[in-house]
């Protein structure tokens, strides 16, 4: 009698998960779901107000980010579905918030710029093409036609990534997304237009 073979709908090869399509989205769904227990707990190490400064706890999520992109020239392809461009955006996104030490409300597009981190797309396409100029052309072009308080405040995105000083915290990370003191989300939200923000008073004075 012969054996019956079971068959697998994804294998695990050299910490790459390959299914039969060779698409690799079950790879990049199991790597997101790696990274999130990861965020949980560095989330709980290192509280949202107080603790690392953003330059040390960037220095983390660089060496987070290349655990998440280990062999991205192979699972490269994944990047070209919804899916798992949703998912490790959304990864990227509680990265982005916990280094700046950002709401959760936060818009999406505007905590990655203030943290200074890549979308998932030019991020993981870029480190597997090489092309980091490229990457930063179409975030930068994006970001033009970006309207929010926080494009207001930062206009210029290769000269906010480039800076050479000022480092990104609690309340300026409220100022510059207009979040928690400075009401605009509230103002937002609540559908009124008063002014509840004494820091945004200051900066268009300034």
């Amino acid at each position: 009698m012969g054996q019956r073979l079971m068959t697998e709908s994804k294998i695990k090869i050299l910490s790459t998960w390959c299914d039969k399509n060779l698409s690799f989205i079950p790879h990049a769904e199991e790597e997101c779901l790696k990274a999130m227990k990861n965020m949980a707990i560095l989330g709980k190490t290192m509280p949202n107000v107080v603790g690392a400064r953003a330059s040390k706890k960037k220095v983390m999520a660089s060496a987070f980010m290349s655990v998440l992109g280990y062999a991205t020239e192979v699972w490269q392809p994944a990047l070209r579905w919804g899916t798992a461009r949703t998912n490790l955006d959304r990864v990227l996104r509680l990265v982005a918030i916990w280094v700046a030490r950002a709401f959760k409300t936060v818009p999406t597009e505007d905590i990655m710029v203030v943290a200074g981190i890549p979308p998932a797309k030019g991020l993981f396409n870029g480190k597997a093409n090489a092309w980091g100029k490229r990457r930063m052309g179409k975030w930068r072009a994006r970001w033009l036609t970006r309207q929010s308080w926080t494009k207001t405040l930062i206009p210029d995105l290769t000269q906010w990534i480039n800076r050479s000083h000022g480092e990104v915290g609690y309340h300026l990370t409220q100022l510059l997304t207009g979040q928690g003191e400075n009401g605009v989300f509230l103002a937002k939200m609540s559908g009124t237009k008063k002014r509840v923000s004494w820091n945004r008073a200051i900066v268009r004075r300034e």
